[in-house]
């Protein structure tokens, strides 16, 4: 017969039903045969035993087939089964000296041949080739030596063992840090303050002088750095804060402090506003990292804005001054105060009584007839503010 493919491999995907195999090449016996088992989700492989766990069928024909399993269930779907020829590179077919011409002994040396040089076939296409317009001065490998690597040589000719930093374009300066044995090590070659990552808050209070360090977007292979003024407003952000996992009253940030020259641990919460501010909120109970002022004198009283320096004064609480009812202090009217007026006699002008008076030599001094209580009043006035409480907290 004739060697008509070149197929040195079949490969078999379970379906919880087949138990029957195909093979498209030729071997001479039932041990040229290697089948495989794969679990197809993790790559595992495990070489099958024949006659233990498959049997063989067709050895000597063109084609052939294996039942598996020779026991149990069906090769189940995500399993599968590789079919590799293995043929033993040996040569036992013995021609006798004027013996009888056998064609079928001829025909099966000659297909063994071809099948052995299939399977090499096979094994140099799994293995990694230089372009054929490649020149090596050597392709052997290097002796093998522990914790290096393989490597092309300074002539790119030939390989050679590398230490594993050498097999890489590092800078030398991050050398010295990639062969820093722990973490600790890396820091202090990096110069961070060890502080950042032992739980305690440095002192430094930062400046708008001081930088913060962040990554641009843009180009996040490289830390930039900003003034400590552009990040305030994502500081002061509890959501931006939230929505990156951070808790501005626990977590810290690396800051570079500018008169140490050095980097500092502080707070998130410290970033925005240094200890002392005071500063107005609309709730009941201050935020965390600052304390309520509970002073009588921050109690019920007014805010003035000035544009000068700033102070206190007055004495009236502000539910005092203002509320749905008031009335003006009680008062009564002096004679000055009250508005200028006369009086009417009462009497017809040419009367009696008139020419009496307007005849007589001596008149005395009259007055009209009083009226009134004399007493103080007051006026009520309406003075019903809409308002909103607040307090003042300090930041600590």
């Amino acid at each position: 017969m004739t060697i008509s493919t070149e197929t040195d491999k079949v490969t078999h995907a379970g379906n919880s039903a087949a138990t029957n195999f195909s093979y498209p090449f030729k071997i001479f016996a039932d041990s040229d045969l290697v089948v495989t088992h794969v679990v197809d989700a993790t790559g595992v492989e495990n070489t099958l035993t024949l006659d233990v766990d498959y049997t063989v069928n067709g050895a000597g024909d063109a084609s052939g087939s294996i039942d598996y399993p020779i026991t149990g269930s069906p090769l189940p779907t995500g399993e599968s089964l590789i079919l590799t020829s293995a043929i033993p590179l040996l040569q036992s077919t013995d021609l006798k000296n004027q013996g009888t011409f056998y064609n079928e002994v001829h025909e099966d040396f000659f297909d063994k041949i071809v099948r052995i040089a299939q399977q090499i076939k096979a094994l140099v296409n799994r293995a990694p080739v230089v372009p054929v317009s490649t020149t090596l001065a050597s392709n052997q490998l290097p002796v093998p030596a522990a914790n290096e690597a393989i490597g092309w040589n300074a002539s790119a000719d030939g390989f050679s063992n590398l230490t594993l930093l050498d097999a890489f374009a590092v800078s030398a300066f991050m050398k010295t840090v990639l062969d820093d044995a722990t973490a600790a090590e890396a820091r202090a070659t990096l110069g961070v303050d060890a502080s950042l990552f032992d739980g305690t808050e440095a002192t430094v209070t930062p400046t708008l002088l001081d930088k913060f360090a962040l990554t641009d977007n843009s180009d996040a292979d490289n830390p930039k750095f900003a003034t400590l003024q552009t990040m305030l407003d994502t500081i002061n952000s509890l959501s931006a804060l939230a929505a990156a996992g951070l808790d501005h009253s626990t977590d810290y940030v690396g800051v570079y402090d500018a008169s140490a020259s050095a980097t500092k641990k502080v707070l998130l919460q410290d970033l925005a506003f240094p200890s002392g501010t005071k500063l107005v909120f609309h709730q009941t109970t201050a935020p965390v990292g600052w304390t309520k002022e509970v002073g009588a004198s921050y109690n019920d009283i007014a805010l003035r804005v000035v544009t000068g320096t700033v102070g206190s004064g007055g004495t009236d609480a502000w539910s005092t001054c203002f509320s749905a009812a008031k009335t003006t202090d009680a008062h009564t009217l002096t004679t000055a105060e009250m508005p200028a007026h006369s009086h009417g006699s009462g009497f017809p002008a040419g009367g009696a009584f008139d020419s009496v008076i307007n005849k007589s030599s001596s008149r005395g001094t009259g007055s009209t007839g009083s009226a009134g209580g004399g007493s103080s009043h007051m006026h009520n006035l309406t003075i019903d503010l809409k308002y909103h409480d607040v307090i003042i907290a300090i930041k600590d």
